[in-house]
């Protein structure tokens, strides 16, 4: 248990998951831990068919973790195609809930209405009543609406939350970047997807081309402007000017902690 919980603690989720997924853990004392450390992998590396599957083999006293099993199953039947039933099923929840999770019943509204309210996502984007035990949850049902993450997800689990919003491309490209940069540095994605994600960004030939205003104008924040001197140094077609727009990556990741990545 002190091994699987530290694991999960440092943000080794994968480790933690295949330590779960080779012990029988059945009786176990802790063993709605392990069920809800399991989920909730399963949710942050979108394997949403094996959630829908595992969901039936938890036990219910997970349930009493906000709704934990109710809103599985909700989530589910909309993946199903089931509305009605999730309505049904959502209904009842609400009438017994102990506790209300208008983050989570905003997500619903969006995913079974389709609504397309600027308001609701305003709302989401700014609702900082998430509840924390839900978080993979949260950012499962925000990828299939392409809703987009904020950073308070970041700042509530930065270990295992980066990898989630990476994958969340609706979410801000420079917050992506930024859970990108701690992924890499935590040794949990390679320097090709993390330069992959670098060279995704849109800029302009205005930009590229005219870069001093660039910096200027991208000036503080660290994340698009890595992305941009990256960038910057692969147009180059001149070793000279190649060299000189390499000094500048390496000088602005160097005063801004970011050399490990530049190099």
């Amino acid at each position: 248990f002190s091994i699987i919980k530290y694991f999960y603690q440092i943000g080794e989720f994968s480790k933690a998951y295949k330590l779960i997924n080779n012990v029988d853990f059945t009786n176990h004392e802790n063993s709605s831990y392990y069920e809800y450390l399991k989920m909730n992998y399963l949710l942050s590396t979108f394997q949403l068919e094996d959630v829908c599957i595992f969901k039936d083999q938890v036990k219910q006293e997970l349930n009493s973790k906000s709704n934990y099993l109710d809103k599985i199953e909700i989530f589910c039947l909309i993946i199903q195609n089931k509305n009605l039933e999730a309505d049904l099923l959502n209904s009842i929840m609400l009438e017994t809930q102990n506790k209300n999770d208008d983050y989570y019943q905003e997500l619903y509204l969006y995913l079974t209405n389709n609504y397309d309210d600027s308001n609701i996502l305003k709302s989401l984007s700014d609702n900082t009543q998430a509840d924390s035990d839900l978080l993979f949850l949260y950012s499962a049902m925000s990828r299939i609406a392409e809703i987009p993450l904020n950073e308070k997800f970041l700042n509530l689990d930065p270990s295992n939350m980066a990898i989630p919003i990476i994958l969340n491309k609706s979410s801000p490209i420079d917050l992506r970047i930024n859970a990108a940069n701690q992924s890499f540095l935590d040794k949990k994605i390679s320097i090709e997807s993390l330069a992959a994600l670098y060279q995704s960004v849109d800029f302009t030939s205005n930009q590229l081309n005219n870069y001093e205003d660039t910096i200027l104008e991208f000036s503080g924040n660290n994340d698009i402007l890595m992305s941009f001197y990256f960038q910057l140094v692969n147009i180059q077609i001149f070793p000279s000017e190649r060299l000189d727009a390499l000094i500048k990556f390496w000088d602005f990741a160097k005063n801004n902690n970011l050399e490990d990545i530049a190099y």
